[in-house]
Formats: C-alpha cells, sequence, structure tokens
C-alpha cells in the first residue's frame, strides 16, 4: 500500500488528471484483500 502511496506521490500531476488520485487512493485499502485471496486462497468471510 505505502509504495502505491509513494508513486501517486512521486507522479502527482499523473493521477491528478481527471482526480484518477481518488479512483487509486480508495483502491489501495482492496490491495490486503487481493493479497490475502491470492496468497491464502481462503475467503473474507
Amino acid at each position: 500500500m505505502f509504495n502505491v502511496l509513494l508513486i501517486m506521490y512521486v507522479q502527482e500531476e499523473r493521477f491528478a488528471e481527471d482526480e484518477r488520485y481518488r479512483f487509486w487512493g480508495d483502491f489501495i485499502f482492496l490491495i490486503p484483500g487481493f493479497v490475502w485471496y491470492f496468497l491464502e486462497n481462503k475467503p473474507f468471510f
């Protein structure tokens, strides 16, 4: 998650177009769930 935020910070002007930072900023909270699903192969609930 930190790496995604760091990329967004470094390339701020790219993510500012069409407010893409909002999508990716919200999407980073789903990354741990995807990692859990693909590495553990267990359901969330």
